[in-house]
Order: C-alpha cells, then structure tokens, then sequence
C-alpha cells in the first residue's frame, strides 16, 4: 500500500463489499422460507425487488468464478 490514506480507501471498499454481501445472505435466506402454494399471484414492487437481489447475487458468483446452484 502507498499511503494511509490508500489503506483507509482499501477498508472502506472491503467493508462495502462485506455490508453487500450480508444483504445478499438475507435476501437468500428469506427466499429459503418461502413457503410455495399452487395460488399464482401477480408479482408486487416487492418481489421484483427480491428478484433484482437474487439476481445481483448470482452475478457476484459468476464474477468470482462460482457457479450458482440453480
């Protein structure tokens, strides 16, 4: 590292990334206790926000050379 300064940068950027992925970890365990019914519902703001989530996690996963289990 170059500097203090390039140090505090580096911490700030890895706290993000860890603060994104705990939300990450949450949308996935919500979805875990989903409970499914044959009633098909129309989707709400809600659960395209879920969506958006799953969907940002799976691309992480891509980007670190995992594959999601789908």
């Amino acid at each position: 590292m170059d500097s203090d300064d390039h140090m505090r940068q580096i911490i700030e950027e890895v706290k993000d990334i860890v603060t994104g992925l705990q939300r990450e970890r949450q949308a996935v365990e919500k979805f875990e206790k989903a409970q499914c019914t044959q009633q098909l519902l129309e989707p709400v703001a809600s659960d395209m926000e879920f969506l958006s989530q799953l969907r940002t996690i799976e691309t992480r996963l891509l980007e670190l050379g995992k594959k999601p289990n789908v």
